[in-house]
């Protein structure tokens, strides 16, 4: 399995150049749940915190900030 990669505290240019701030905004209560993605998906954090456990990985905190991609 791929890594999560995530980028701490990226740069306003890579917003910007992402087009980060013309995305969805999705919202989840406090909440323990499995999830899978059928392609990478690319995530920035406005707040909040969560700690992510991949199949077979170690468990990643990612948080306020954070811009992920998840494999």
């Amino acid at each position: 399995m791929a890594d999560i990669k995530i980028i701490h505290q990226p740069d306003s240019a890579q917003l910007q150049q992402d087009g980060i701030h013309d995305w969805p905004i999705w919202t989840k209560e406090i909440s323990k749940f499995p999830w899978t993605y059928d392609s990478n998906e690319t995530c920035y954090f406005l707040e909040g915190d969560v700690i992510v456990t991949p199949e077979g990985g170690a468990a990643v905190r990612i948080g306020q900030g954070d811009l992920v991609t998840f494999p």
